[in-house]
């Protein structure tokens, strides 16, 4: 995640480590083509003026891969004035967010905040999985830098920009308004999200519509129909040897997961007994590139099955559930009473069985008349030990901020 410009090909460049996100700059003859922007826009004034000693050519053109964020909020900085350069992108760009804010949601904002770790104390971070841990005290400018499009993306198409010739093409994958970029004089392929060295993200914690995985598998399939040497994913180091084994190892992980859930499903077999059933072979599990550093394979699985078939796992008996309360009342019955299932509880934690102990928290919590300070501590101690066990980032910082959250919740209450 180190700050630099790497050099991909003659005349195609991707910087690294000024943003969250790779932004690809490509020279022509006659200008610089921008691929993705970035997060914000005191990030990309810094990379403008690091690229003036490359190139002190202009900006003929910017395209985005996808709405998300981290790759658009620096437009501003290469496009001073609205329509003086073009600007490619879907014409459904942003439509993750724009889904949220019709329904009127607003807790996205805590859990993606959480499952980055931005509440939580530097330390306690370590990266964000697929690129440095995003510092808010280092901020280095406002995330509003988007420039509206000028060229709706629609279809493939083929482009001519700054004398460099791309061609655009349309897919679904981790958002509904992605776009690949191919180069066919260097041959390098952009991949925006479509593609970064992490298990992929198809189901995110902080919540999103369902990513379609099975058009997501067909998009990087249409990329491998490409005679690409050198890969750019949206986040991390670009591939410049092995490149076509890299995405084909990609495309066939979460094909695999894809293919086996549906397999699953057909078996009439539960969510929680599908993700204990489908693993990924030895042979991809044990790839650098598909570690689930970001995505997870168990959360994947679950994303299929509630996107396709929605809330109902085929088991009659999860039609309704019990109240809460009513139905840690009837575990503490079971138990022999409060007192033994929190005996229980302290057991499970000493022993290490912390999603038992978190799961016994709960029960417990529920019920009346226990001390809710120490069964506050006593999951956030849960929840740190799972964190501290968990690879995926976003899962291991949500479980730090809940825990943080649970610590501050039990002191205000003695």
């Amino acid at each position: 995640f180190e700050k630099a410009i790497i050099t991909v090909a003659p005349g195609v460049y991707v910087a690294n480590g000024y943003s969250i996100s790779t932004i690809t700059l490509v020279v022509g003859p006659e200008g610089v083509v921008v691929i993705d922007t970035g997060m914000d826009m005191g990030a990309a004034k810094d990379l403008v003026e690091d690229f003036k000693a490359i190139c002190p050519l202009p900006v003929s053109g910017v395209i985005y891969t996808h709405g998300h964020g981290d790759h658009v909020g620096g437009a501003r900085a290469w496009v001073p004035v609205d329509g003086a350069v073009s600007v490619y992108g879907r014409p459904n760009l942003g439509q993750e967010d724009s889904a949220f804010v019709r329904a009127g949601l607003k807790v996205q904002g805590f859990r993606g905040a959480a499952q980055a770790g931005l509440l939580l104390p530097p330390g306690k971070v370590i990266n964000n999985g697929v690129a440095a841990t995003f510092n808010a005290a280092s901020f280095a400018g406002d995330a509003s830098g988007k420039v509206p499009i000028t060229h709706n993306v629609t279809e493939h198409t083929k482009v001519t920009l700054g004398g460099v010739s791309l061609e655009l093409f349309p897919c679904t994958g981790e958002t509904h308004d992605a776009l690949y970029v191919w180069l066919p004089e260097t041959k390098v392929l952009i991949t925006g999200d479509l593609f970064f060295a992490s298990f992929p993200n198809t189901a995110p914690v902080r919540g999103a519509e369902y990513r379609d995985v099975q058009g997501w598998v067909e998009c990087l399939t249409s990329m491998l129909s490409l005679p690409f040497e050198a890969l750019i994913g949206g986040h991390g180091r670009p591939y410049t040897t092995d490149a076509k084994e890299v995405l084909t190892n990609y495309r066939d992980a979460l094909s695999y997961v894809f293919t086996e859930t549906i397999a699953c499903i057909n078996k009439h077999m539960t969510p929680d007994q599908i993700v204990h059933t489908v693993k990924l072979p030895d042979h991809l599990r044990d790839l650098d590139y598909l570690g689930e550093y970001y995505g997870n394979v168990e959360w994947t699985i679950r994303g299929i099955y509630s996107g396709l078939l929605g809330f109902f796992d085929g088991n009659p008996t999860t039609l309704f559930s019990l109240p809460q309360r009513g139905e840690a009342q009837r575990m503490a019955n079971l138990a022999g009473g409060v007192d033994k299932l929190l005996a229980s509880c302290k057991a499970a934690v000493e022993q290490g069985d912390y999603q038992w102990g978190a799961q016994l928290c709960d029960h417990l919590l529920a019920l009346e008349g226990v001390d809710v300070a120490m069964l506050k501590n006593l999951k956030a101690t849960c929840l740190d030990a799972l964190g501290d066990a968990l690879l995926a980032t976003t899962g291991r910082n949500y479980y730090h901020t809940s825990a943080m959250i649970l610590r501050k919740q039990a002191a205000a209450m003695q």
